[in-house]
């Protein structure tokens, strides 16, 4: 009981979940999505600094470098991979990939459809995706100096927010299973 990594994780999850289940088509930033990912990871070193602060008396200098040792790193590498791809949530390939081709239709750039990307031939360079649950991965990394990532993602967003249709939110239940999950662990374990 009172373990605040795990109730932080858990009131985190329920909060995702319930956003999800608005069932609003959400265009996310990969390195914000990566910021959820990263708190779960840094909670048991918050729980131990708390611990160790509150409850040992002793110092906290070596769980800081610790902490920063291992943190850091990783931080910086979620963050590396995750630029430049963006995560549409409560959607699906169906609703993202008409959108994108129409907008490569409409800027008369020449494209042709691959297992998972769209290749464009004119830059060379591919738009990949992936679809999970009820999420779709945009990966613009092969084309991230070229200014059309930027007008691709916010035709992207107004279309999303036109399209009326509404796919059922497995991600949201999910969160909050995972919280509630959580909660009962923390409560009997």
């Amino acid at each position: 009981m009172n373990n605040i990594g795990l109730i932080f994780i858990g009131i985190l999850s329920i909060i995702q979940g319930c956003i999800l289940m608005t069932r609003k088509k959400l265009v996310i930033k990969g390195e914000h999505q990566n910021i959820y990912a990263s708190l779960i990871f840094i909670a048991p070193f918050i729980q131990i600094a708390i611990e160790t602060i509150f409850y040992d008396q002793t110092s906290i200098i070596p769980i800081i470098l610790i902490s920063i040792v291992i943190l850091f790193p990783f931080l910086i590498f979620s963050f590396n991979r995750e630029r430049n791809t963006y995560y549409i949530e409560n959607s699906s390939i169906e609703m993202i990939i008409p959108i994108i081709t129409r907008i490569l239709n409409e800027k008369d750039i020449s494209y042709e459809e691959r297992e998972k990307a769209i290749f464009l031939k004119s830059y060379d360079s591919s738009i990949y995706y992936k679809k999970s649950l009820d999420t779709v991965r945009l990966d613009f990394k092969d084309i991230q100096n070229i200014s059309l990532q930027e007008e691709i993602i916010e035709e992207l967003k107004r279309s999303i927010k036109e399209n009326k249709s509404k796919i059922f939110p497995f991600s949201g239940f999910l969160f909050i299973g995972l919280g509630v999950l959580i909660f009962l662990v923390d409560k009997y374990i």
